[in-house]
């Protein structure tokens, strides 16, 4: 771990870490592995529990709980320490299930019962139980006695009394996890890091990014940053309006954002953003169902609506307004065709999408660097085995692009660029066998 890069400080926004030294964009500041993790709801059978990861090969389940899956047997047995009692609180519970933020703070609870060590990290943990409404109070404390029932009967009963306030302590998760990231950059789980992963303030004009390997965090710089600068992460999504991100920040982390980008007062950003329609919220909703062909033609309805030119000889989108629904359209159309095996059109709509990812996104994000990679994947697709020169050639340019980016965001040794590099490789080599076997046809 590169903790040598950082340091802790206490400052106007509660701990923190600064910079020790000058780090360049694709600086590997430091990499940290969760105190504790759990898959998502939806994902319990596809991603494997201990290492987060999601095989193209089926999973084997617990015999017993029949949630919990996992790739190999040794990822099982690592995995045991952390399920064994959660196993029995799952059948304890059934026919209910345990949700992923219940089986969370039981595990983090249960960690703590087996390291009294790590219960001054967790009390030192940020919290704003002061600042929530009476309603979400009620919530919370509807969840701590739905989690307490939950443990065990006698040999855990104790426990429950260690943690006499557990809404205390739901506040605390929900202010310090991270959404695990699959490759994809998609959520597919809960994380807490107590070492330095929940020290990393917020900003929405961030100077680091957050990417995960398995479970594993790691952090790299995405800018410039100079010896004593506060390392700062998004804790939202770009692709939001001012109100929407400090809306989720407040309502979540309990603090108004008065970064650059927030405080502008031109508005510029959020102009250009523009808003959501209904007709898009409801396309993107039968996409998250995987009913792909009702998803394609909802987003070309909303095409119309937004005089959004996106047939075969459309010319470049203009990036002066509606950039979110511009980029939902699209993105939305790329999958849908992409799921449907329409790959031409996939690849179309992807080409569409990269300067709109840009505008909203910047040069280095990581999902800038993914659409490059799907649009270089999605040509090499289409030429197939016997692709032309002009495919793999046409290809090549976007997957350079998008490893260029990864290899900031992700580094060299992340299995995303590692394929990435294999698939360019690939490509590298038709190319040449392309060159050479045109060379071997010309007049000496």
């Amino acid at each position: 771990m590169a903790e040598s890069l950082v340091t802790k400080i206490t400052g106007p926004k509660g701990r923190g870490l600064t910079a020790t030294s000058a780090c360049p964009p694709g600086k590997l500041i430091f990499f940290e592995y969760p105190f504790a993790a759990v898959v998502g709801d939806m994902h319990t059978s596809s991603v494997c529990h201990n290492c987060f990861k999601a095989p193209s090969k089926a999973l084997s389940r617990c015999s017993t709980c029949k949630i919990c899956h996992y790739c190999s047997p040794s990822c099982q047995k690592a995995d045991w320490p952390n399920h064994k009692q959660e196993c029995k609180s799952i059948v304890k519970a059934q026919p209910h299930n345990l949700s992923h933020t219940m089986r969370l703070l039981m595990r983090i609870v249960r960690r703590l019962k087996r390291e009294p060590g790590k219960t001054n990290d967790v009390e030192a943990l940020t919290e704003h139980s002061a600042k929530i409404d009476i309603e979400k109070r009620a919530l919370f404390s509807h969840a701590a006695m739905a989690i307490k029932s939950a443990f065990l009967d006698g040999e855990e009963r104790p426990l429950c009394e260690e943690v006499p306030d557990m809404v205390k302590l739901i506040c605390k998760i929900q202010c310090n996890t991270f959404h695990v990231l699959n490759n994809d950059h998609k959520a597919i789980g809960s994380a807490l890091y107590l070492n330095l992963g929940s020290l990393v303030n917020h900003s929405c004009q961030a100077n680091v990014i957050v990417v995960f390997d398995g479970s594993q965090l790691v952090c790299r710089s995405c800018g410039d940053i100079k010896e004593g600068d506060e390392l700062l992460v998004s804790y939202t999504d770009l692709a939001a309006t001012t109100e929407t991100r400090r809306k989720i920040l407040m309502d979540q982390y309990g603090f108004m954002c008065n970064c650059p980008l927030c405080v502008d007062e031109t508005g510029t950003r959020d102009k250009l953003l523009g808003t959501l329609s209904e007709e898009i919220i409801e396309a993107k909703k039968y996409l998250d169902i995987g009913k792909w062909h009702i998803a394609r033609e909802k987003f070309q309805q909303a095409c119309d609506s937004y005089q959004l030119a996106v047939g075969q000889s459309a010319k470049p989108i203009s990036l002066t307004d509606n950039l979110l629904a511009k980029l939902e359209i699209l993105n939305g159309l790329t999958t849908a065709a992409n799921e449907t095996m329409d790959f031409r059109n996939a690849l179309h709509f992807c080409k569409l999408s990269l300067p709109v990812f840009q505008a909203v996104y910047g040069d280095s994000h990581p999902l800038v660097g993914l659409q490059f990679y799907m649009c270089g994947k999605l040509g090499w697709l289409i030429g197939g085995d016997d692709a032309a020169a002009d495919y793999a050639e046409a290809a090549l340019g976007p997957l350079m692009k998008g490893l260029d980016i990864l290899r900031g965001t992700h580094g060299t040794a992340h299995e995303l660029t590692k394929g990435l590099c294999d698939l360019v490789a690939e490509v590298r080599m038709v190319l040449q066998s392309y060159v050479a076997a045109a060379a071997g046809r010309l007049p000496m």
